[in-house]
């Protein structure tokens, strides 16, 4: 049923790939590589064309991530937030996350397993500009679109579909592990640097109580 779906725009040649690219945007399906993947192996011998295909990737998710922006509008975003989010304490929360690291959490969605548009649609619905959205997604789509057609072209003697898939999929776990650990080593250095400011405020109260601070009754 799924190879049939992909078999589907495949056979629609490079407007295919745009299509599949706005959907995978919006709903959560197999990532566009399954459709630009074969496209591109087929077409290695022309680099204008590689590219090209990577451009219409990349158009392709800007067009879904405006149809995901309308659709928060129309279908007011705030439902959706408290759909996931259940309570008002863990909807701020999200919103203050989002809104500061919304973008980072696009580009890291997208160069990784974690769900695109899943990521895509709470950030824009907690408040993240459509502006930092295309431009995060940009960033994240132009490193694994392009990612194909460079690895074409720089091995275009051996490179088939198995081998780009095999690169690219070793790019991916390099990406999400070095995610994990960058994660673990940043939320490591703020538990460290609340202790610090913890201890040094503790040391200042007991300054203060050893050398009494108030000023003296009149």
């Amino acid at each position: 049923m799924l190879e049939s779906f992909q078999a589907f725009f495949e056979n629609m040649g490079p407007l295919g790939l745009l299509l599949y690219a706005i959907l995978e945007t919006i709903s959560l399906i197999p990532p566009t590589e399954v459709i630009q993947m074969p496209m591109s192996v087929s077409s290695s011998r022309s680099a204008g064309m590689l590219f090209w295909l990577a451009f219409l990737a990349t158009l392709g998710t800007w067009i879904g991530i405006v149809i995901v922006w309308a659709l928060m509008r129309l279908f007011k975003a705030e439902r959706l937030i408290k759909w996931i989010f259940r309570n008002e304490d863990a909807i701020n929360k999200a919103k203050q996350l989002f809104v500061v690291h919304g973008s980072k959490a696009i580009i890291i969605s997208g160069l990784t397993p974690i769900p695109y548009s899943l990521i895509l649609y709470v950030a824009l619905a907690t408040g993240l500009s459509l502006k930092k959205a295309l431009i995060s997604s940009t960033v994240s789509r132009i490193i694994r679109f392009y990612l194909v057609a460079v690895v074409l072209i720089l091995f275009k003697n051996v490179a088939n579909e198995e081998f780009v898939t095999t690169f690219v999929s070793g790019f991916t776990v390099f990406i999400t592990i070095s995610t994990i650990v960058g994660i673990v080593l940043f939320l490591y250095a703020g538990k460290r640097k609340q202790k610090q400011q913890a201890k040094i405020l503790e040391e200042f109260e007991d300054y203060a109580d050893m050398h009494d601070f108030h000023q003296p009754q009149a």
